[in-house]
């Protein structure tokens, strides 16, 4: 299996939610999914990274193998 892991550069300083920003990579993760071939359902998620705020901003999904066993 797979541990992704979302490393979030925000735009600027404003209050971006960490939380909301995560929930929005849904699709992302679908997409890696379908290209992996790893149903996202079976992925472990490492805790998000935030970056210091850089224009324009971006989130990063690194993705890990994982040995179970």
């Amino acid at each position: 299996s797979v541990r992704v892991t979302p490393i979030i550069t925000p735009p600027n300083n404003r209050g971006h939610d960490t939380d909301g920003v995560v929930a929005s990579c849904k699709a992302a993760y679908d997409g890696i999914a379908d290209w992996i071939g790893i149903d996202d359902r079976n992925w472990s998620h490492g805790a998000p990274v935030r970056l210091p705020a850089k224009a324009p901003g971006r989130v990063v999904v690194e993705i890990e193998a994982v040995n179970n066993g």
